[in-house]
């Protein structure tokens, strides 16, 4: 394929516009109604690769809320951002919603736990099924170009993408800030497990120190273009299709395939073989100083999401239910089937292992300092 900007001392240029586009989009998120005439206000922060989903269910919720509601009005702001920017932003306080919706549940854990050292109490009840749901997900995948997929022979490993990067083709691909997000922090976790034959929930501190592992990170990490801040961001740099390979959520595959022409090369999804970790994009309600019919508000929003209607909506834009029943509607089958197949450059099913999620805390602390010796 032909890659758009092949001059790395670019990336400057890019990397600025593609900051001041995402602190755009922070401050400024999904407002619907005004909290000054609503009679109540919701915030949530989630993370960005659900933004689509998000925006396609807000005036569904507010009229749904209104009518259940006796005629009460509700305004919400609806804000994405990296799942670890939000975890932390919530401890420092620069920011206070009353809904969190992270990538993974790996990072409500941290952040009550983090929460819990600093204040000796939870920020989360995790055992409250009313004020947690989690109802779709999405695996982590290697994104590339179904004609660079093809010139290289495929690509099915981490393993393969070293070696691309270890010979004379000058690779151009991304992931993340495992520090800020959710999706490089997965990444890393993967490489890792990828090296070892591990799964992810069996690497140790010894791991991280090996000295083999970094030289073979060193060398595909440094091909790296940029590390972003946010995985539905990076996935907007990717469109222009700058990167040969780029580290994504699946149903950011199916995002990038609608945001370019048909003519052009078409995105696909690689399913590592060794294994892959799965985003359930859980949603919680924190514990703050609401006033009852906030909290009940944000109850409300986490039922409304919890209807398979809205769950539905979900897989046109490439998430998976949580819950496989609610394919035994032939409608919302239907619906699944016509996103999750090779057009899309997806799979129905998925066959490759799938990672189990818990990693041990000390390594969870030193992944990021992992990809901090090794990075470009």
């Amino acid at each position: 394929m032909s890659i758009k900007r092949r001059k790395k001392n670019k990336i400057g240029v890019y990397l600025f516009i593609f900051i001041i586009a995402f602190g755009i989009g922070i401050p400024v998120g999904l407002f619907m109604g005004s909290s000054e005439t609503a009679d109540v206000s919701i915030t949530m922060i989630y993370s960005s690769e659900k933004r689509a989903w998000i925006e396609s269910i807000v005036t569904g919720f507010v009229n749904w809320y209104s009518e259940n509601n006796g005629g009460e009005t509700i305004s919400v702001n609806f804000r994405p951002m990296g799942s670890r920017s939000m975890c932390i932003s919530t401890i420092t306080g620069e920011i206070n919603p009353i809904l969190l919706s992270p990538a993974s549940s790996i990072w409500l854990h941290f952040l009550n736990n983090r929460w819990f050292d600093i204040f000796r109490e939870d920020i989360i009840n995790l055992s409250d099924n009313t004020e947690n749901a989690k109802l779709i997900y999405s695996p982590f995948v290697i994104g590339t170009w179904d004609d660079f997929n093809e010139s290289v022979s495929g690509i099915f490993t981490f393993d393969d993408l070293n070696n691309i990067a270890t010979q004379a083709f000058d690779l151009h691909w991304s992931h993340t800030d495992p520090q800020l997000s959710n999706s490089g922090f997965m990444a890393v976790a993967m490489q890792v497990a990828s090296y070892f034959k591990k799964n992810t929930s069996e690497i140790v501190l010894d791991d991280l120190l090996n000295e083999s592992l970094r030289i073979w990170m060193r060398e595909l990490e440094s091909e790296a273009e940029f590390y972003g801040k946010s995985t539905g961001f990076l996935a907007q740099r990717a469109m222009d299709q700058f990167l040969h390979v780029f580290m994504v959520y699946e149903n950011l595959i199916i995002n990038i395939n609608n945001g370019i022409a048909v003519s052009d090369p078409k995105a696909i999804a690689i399913y590592p073989e060794d294994g892959t970790l799965l985003a359930d994009h859980p949603f919680t309600i924190l514990k703050g100083d609401w006033t009852l019919k906030e909290y009940n508000a944000a109850k409300q929003f986490l039922k409304y999401i919890e209807k398979n209607s809205t769950i539905a909506e979900s897989f046109q834009y490439g998430f998976r239910p949580y819950n496989p029943n609610i394919l035994t509607n032939s409608t919302y089958n239907a619906t699944f089937n016509s996103f999750f197949n090779s057009d899309y450059g997806l799979v129905r099913e998925i066959s490759v292992p799938i990672y189990d999620p818990y990693i041990e805390k000390t390594v969870f602390d030193y992944l990021p300092d992992l990809w901090l010796t090794c990075k470009a």
